[in-house]
C-alpha cells in the first residue's frame, strides 16, 4: 500500500530514506553522548580547549555551499549525500584510532563535520521530494520523528554498552562510522 502523503511510486525510496535516517540517528547519538567525554579523557580538553575546537568543527558549515558545488559532478543530491556520509564515516572512525595529538583531532573533526554539514541541507531537500504539494511539513515531520526515535533508542543502547559491557571509545566511534556507511548504502 501507499504511504499516506508520499507520492505514488516513491514508497520504497521513502522507506529507504527513513531507514537511512535511523542509521543517522545512531551517529547523532554517538556524537552527542560520546565525543565530549572522549575529548576530555583522551586529550584533557576542558571548556577552553573544547570551545576553541568549535571553530574548525563549524567551519564546514560556512564552506558547505562551495563543497556541495564542487561535488555537483556526482550528479545529484542523493549521490552527494552518499559521499557526505562516507566522509563523515571516515572522520568518525579516525576519531577512535587517533593518537593523542591535538592537531590530528582538529583535522579529523573537520573531516567528520564536513560530511555532516554537506548532508544537512541535502537531507531536507531529499525529504521534501517525497511530499505531495503542500505536504512538505508533514513529510519532514515524519523523517524527523524517525531520526529522533533512533537517537533516543541508540543513546539508551550506548549507555547500556558503556555501563554493562565497558566498551571503548574506539568501539563507539566504529559503531557510528558503520552507521554512516549503512546510511550511505541505503541512500
Amino acid at each position: 500500500g501507499q504511504i499516506k502523503g508520499v507520492v505514488k511510486g516513491a514508497e520504497k525510496d521513502f522507506i529507504l530514506f527513513l531507514l537511512s535516517g535511523v542509521f543517522l540517528g545512531v551517529t547523532q547519538s554517538v556524537d552527542a553522548s560520546v565525543l565530549n567525554n572522549y575529548l576530555k579523557e583522551h586529550f584533557g580538553m576542558l571548556i577552553l580547549h573544547r570551545s576553541a575546537l568549535e571553530f574548525p568543527r563549524e567551519l564546514p558549515g560556512l564552506l558547505v555551499v562551495l563543497v556541495i558545488g564542487s561535488l555537483s559532478f556526482l550528479g545529484g543530491d542523493v549521490r552527494i549525500s552518499l559521499a557526505a556520509n562516507l566522509i563523515a564515516a571516515a572522520g568518525m572512525f579516525a576519531l577512535g584510532i587517533l593518537p593523542s595529538q591535538y592537531v590530528l583531532v582538529v583535522v579529523v573533526i573537520f573531516v567528520y563535520s564536513m560530511g555532516q554539514h554537506i548532508f544537512m541541507p541535502l537531507s531536507g531537500h531529499i525529504g521534501m521530494s517525497f511530499a505531495r504539494p503542500g505536504g512538505e511539513g508533514k513529510i519532514l515531520g515524519r523523517i524527523s520523528s524517525v531520526g529522533n526515535i533512533a537517537v533516543v533508542i541508540s543513546s539508551a543502547a550506548l549507555w547500556a554498552l558503556f555501563r554493562f559491557m565497558d566498551i571503548s571509545y574506539t568501539t563507539a566511534f566504529t559503531i557510528g562510522a558503520v552507521s554512516f556507511v549503512g546510511s550511505a548504502v541505503l541512500l
